[in-house]
C-alpha cells in the first residue's frame, strides 16, 4: 500500500529549521547552545586552529625551499658559464635555437630573425628573492637592426 500524501492544499507543519552556526569570534554562544551544536562549533574552532598550525608549516617550508634554491642557483653558476663558453663556439646557435622552438618562432617575422643572427650570448639572472623573478640579456653583435650591445 503506498504511503499516504498530504494534500497541497492543506496547512502543512513546519519542520524545525537548524538553527545557524555563531560565528567564530562569537565565544559566548558556545555556552547556551545545545549539546550537538557545541560540539559542531568547536569542532569548526579547532579546525581553524589546525589549517592556521598548516598555514604556518607551509610559510616555513617556502622560505626553507627559497634558502635551498638560492644555494643551488649559486652552484649551477660555473656550469651555467661554461655552458654559454661552450655554446660561443657553434656558430648560430641562437638563432637555431628561436627559429626551432614552436612558440618562439611562431612570434618571430624576418627581420627578428635576422636580427638572431648576431646574438652572441643569453644570459638569464634569477632576482635575490626567486620569487620576484628574473632578467634575461641578450648580448649582440654589432649589428644594422640597433645598435644596443645588450637587450
Amino acid at each position: 500500500m503506498a504511503p499516504k500524501r498530504q494534500s497541497a492544499i492543506l496547512p502543512q507543519p513546519k519542520k524545525p529549521r537548524p538553527a545557524a552556526a555563531p560565528k567564530l569570534e562569537d565565544k559566548s554562544a558556545s555556552p547556551g547552545l545545545p549539546k550537538g551544536e557545541k560540539e559542531q562549533q568547536e569542532a569548526i574552532e579547532h579546525i581553524d586552529e589546525v589549517q592556521n598550525e598548516i598555514d604556518r608549516l607551509n610559510e616555513q617550508a617556502s622560505e626553507e625551499i627559497l634558502k635551498v634554491e638560492q644555494k643551488y642557483n649559486k652552484l649551477r653558476q660555473p656550469f651555467f658559464q661554461k655552458r654559454s663558453e661552450l655554446i660561443a663556439k657553434i656558430p648560430n646557435f641562437w638563432v637555431t635555437t628561436f627559429v626551432n622552438h614552436p612558440q618562439v618562432s611562431a612570434l618571430l617575422g624576418e627581420e627578428d630573425e635576422e636580427a638572431l643572427h648576431y646574438l652572441t650570448r643569453v644570459e638569464v639572472t634569477e632576482f635575490e628573492d626567486i620569487k620576484s623573478g628574473y632578467r634575461i640579456d641578450f648580448y649582440f653583435d654589432e649589428n644594422p637592426y640597433f645598435e644596443n650591445k645588450v637587450l
